[in-house]
This record gives structure tokens, sequence and C-alpha cells, in this order.
């Protein structure tokens, strides 16, 4: 484990001369004004309550002053949580096995920063075993885990009569003993506090739109109900997740289990679902829900890598995501023929040329002039997207604990999670083209209208700023 020098002190040379004085004065408001201004800005970057404590020090790589707003394509563009372990907290690195004494490519490994007992609970049932012969057979017991005593296993009365506190020697012996500790349901308990990572590559397979092709399960993203002319159905929402083998799905992600990532626009911002048996959507199935509930959009990412010792000289972690089409894409619904008209929810009749649209479950509102496409409102959309690390495995689903609207960090608190990073947030917007929206008959007259899509000759276009 790296060690740290710490610096010391140089003092400023006392000076009676009222010149320096003022000086000082004059250094004194710039340092309150220069540390006012830092507050604004870190603040805005992680919970100003969550600094100094954690074991985790986050950044998102190539992310600007989250108090602007970034301008996107639509996908293509890159998310890079850099996560440096502090070292002062960092005990070392697990693995349930050796070698490797640290993990490579598809093995996964442990960022241990706490272990109370000293007992390793990621090890298997056999690795426990192994750990507990070896602390009462070997001599001296620093050759096992030293003071590494379970202490929720039975102890001398599972013991076979006449023999030591120490595994037999025969393995058919060894039966009776191991068979009642696995019986009593004992288990080393989870005492640590860890980052789990497994480093390699998140990559969907390929899967026809299907239920099922070669034995491979498609993985179904959220849904939503549409009109599709005739009769109601359902519409898949977000990008192609591949089938429910691979590790791509909306919830905690297998390489890196503590990662939580939460937007609040897109399919990963939770609404009514429609019920299950209904042949009709419920009137309420696209409301917002109350509390708000987000998806752990974790388990999108793609890349998972870390380093002994960076350019930081820190251990560090690191998850990526070239983001796909659709997953922060807000969802529209809209009506573009109204030959009866709807008042929306702001209060205006909507009727004629105009259109209604309804974005993620927010207030049904009309679009003045109509809506060919849905680009502007997708592009004027802001997203923002948080992203933080706990301890142990992240839920796949997180609820508004607190009800201020939000789905963050202190919510994964009040839900009783461990966070060891602090939470940072990037807000930006998406660059949508020849978006049609979602069919959907607001005003009941049967028809929602239709979208054309046409090609145009290619140039060169200026960025938007």
């Amino acid at each position: 484990m790296l060690s740290h020098q710490h610096a010391g002190t140089d003092r400023v040379p006392r000076s009676g001369s009222a010149s320096a004085a003022s000086g000082r004065i004059v250094l004194g408001v710039i340092v309150v004004m220069v540390f006012a201004l830092l507050a604004g800005t870190v603040g805005a970057q992680e919970k100003g309550h969550q600094r100094g404590r954690n074991e985790l020090r986050l950044e998102l790589v190539d992310t600007q002053n989250p108090r602007e707003v970034a301008i996107h394509p639509d996908s293509g563009w890159q998310i890079t949580a850099l996560f440096r372990a502090k070292e002062n907290r960092l005990l070392g690195i697990g693995v349930p096995y050796y070698p490797p004494l640290f993990p490579h490519t598809d093995v996964t490994g442990f960022l241990v920063f706490k272990d109370p007992d000293n007992c390793p609970s990621f090890l298997d049932f056999g690795g426990e075993i192994m750990a507990y012969e070896s602390y009462y057979c070997y001599s001296p017991q620093t050759e096992a885990y030293p003071g590494c005593v379970p202490p929720y296993w039975p102890d001398d009365d599972l013991w076979p009569t006449g023999q030591p506190q120490c595994a037999p020697p025969e393995e058919g012996a060894r039966t009776p003993w191991v068979t009642a500790i696995s019986d009593s349901g004992v288990a080393w308990p989870k005492d640590e506090t860890w980052v789990e990572i497994t480093p390699g590559l998140s990559i969907p397979d390929f899967v026809p739109n299907v239920t099922s092709v070669g034995g491979l399960e498609k993985e179904q993203p959220p849904v939503v109900w549409f009109w599709n002319g005739d009769a109601w159905a359902l519409t898949s929402v977000g990008p192609d997740l591949g089938s429910t083998d691979d590790d791509t799905r909306f919830g905690s992600w297998r390489r890196m289990p503590g990662l939580v990532v939460l937007a609040n626009h897109g399919p990963g911002a939770r609404t009514v679902p429609p019920g299950e048996n209904d042949i009709s959507p419920a009137p309420d199935f696209f409301d917002k829900l109350r509390p708000a509930e987000a998806w752990n959009l974790a388990g999108l990412f793609h890349s998972s890598t870390y380093s002994l010792k960076g350019g930081s000289k820190e251990t560090s972690i690191l998850a990526h995501i070239n983001v796909p089409y659709g997953l922060f894409k807000p969802v529209v619904l809209v009506d573009k023929e109204l030959s009866i008209g709807k008042e929306d929810d702001f209060g205006v009749f909507c009727d004629g040329t105009n259109a209604l649209y309804r974005l993620d479950g927010g207030p049904l509102t009309c679009a003045i002039g109509g809506l060919s496409h849905t680009d502007q409102v997708l592009t004027d959309t802001v997203v923002t997207v948080r992203v933080f690390m706990v301890d142990g495995e992240a839920p796949n689903v997180l609820v508004d604990q607190d009800w201020d609207g939000d789905v963050d960090i202190r919510d994964a608190e009040l839900l009783g999670l461990n966070p060891v990073s602090n939470e940072s947030t990037t807000r930006f917007k998406q660059y949508h083209e020849l978006e049609c929206g979602i069919p959907y008959d607001f005003d009941g007259d049967g028809d929602a209208g239709g979208c054309v899509l046409g090609a145009r000759p290619g140039g060169i276009t200026r960025p938007p700023r």
C-alpha cells in the first residue's frame, strides 16, 4: 500500500507595518472569495455532506462544470467515471483464490477498505473452511488469517468426540462437522466495506427482434402503450439490450455491482407501468411515480478497468459507457391530429393544426403550430445524470425517499445503503433529428397522426453552441 508524506506548513513572517496589515486584509478577503467560489463549484459537483469521509473520490472525466449544460449527439458520446481510492483507507485488494494476487480480465476482485473481524467474507465456503482449519491447526496462527475467528460459527459442540479442535486429516471423516456447519446456515457475515470489480467488457449479445433465438432469451427494456391506428399496443423504449445472458440490462452491473447511475429523463426515469392484465392503458399509466423512482443505469455500462498505481499515485477504478441511442432520450407521447381537441394541463385548449404531447410522464402540453417531428422538444430537454458508488451491491431501482423530487445519493443513504464515494453530476442536452415520438390519441378522435421521414444531402454543419 502506498504511503504519503505530509507536507510542512510554511509560516508567513509577521510585519508591523500598516501596508503589511492592509495586505493581509486584502489577502483574507480574496481567500474568502475564492473559497466561496470553490464551494459553489464543488457543491454542484458532489454532495457536500459526503465530502471528506468517503473511501473513493469520483470524477467524471471530460465533463464541464455541472452548472453548465453540455450538448451531445443523440448517441456515440461517452461517460467515464474515474474513482480514486484514498490510500489511507485502502486495506488492499482481495481475491477468492490465488493466483492471481490481483484480478486480471474477467477475474473478480475487491477493493477492501474495512474488515473488522479480519475474515474475508468474499471467500466461498471451501475457502472459508480452509482458512478456518488454518487458524485452528497451524502454529503460529499467522500462517492463516491472524485473529480470524468466525464469530457466528458453532464451536466445540460440533467437533466429533475425542478429536482435536481441528479438521480431521481424512477426507471422509471431515464430512460430519463440515455438514453441520453448512446445515446451520453459517457463513462468514459480510462486515467489510468493499468495492467489487471484474475488469473487462460487457458487450450485448446480438439477438434479432424476437422473443427467443438459439436458446437466448431477449432482454426486455421498459415498455409503454401506444396507439397503432386500430388498437392499443406496447412498444419498447431505450436501447437494445441483447439477451438475458449478457451483462447488459437496466439495473446493477455484474462487473461493478456497487456503481449507481441515475437519470431524470428517458427510460431510466420510471413512470406508472400499464397493468399486466389491461387490454387498454389505465388512465394514469404514464404518470410520474410518487415518490419518484429511477432505474439504476449502471447495467448499461460497457467497460470496467482498474490500476494498482495510476498517474495520481493512487489505486483507481474506471467505468465507461459509449452512450447508446435511446438511453437518455425522453419518452414523448404525441397526438398530431386533433379533430376534436382537448385542454392541456395549463388550461390551453388544443385543436386544429396544433399538437398535444407528454414528455416522460410530465404535464400534457399544447404545441402551438403542431409537431411534424419531436426534434425540438427532445433537444430542449436538459438531462441530469448522477453517478456514485455504494458498498456491496446497488439495487436495480432507487426511490426518492426524502420526496424532494430527485433520486440521488441522499436517497441511497435513506434506503440503508452505504455510499463509498461522493456523487458527481453532469447536465446536458442531446441533439435529435427526425424523431417522430410515440403516437397517442389524446383527444379520442381515433387518430394520432403519423410521421414522414426523409434523407437530405449531406454537408458541413457547425456544432450547436
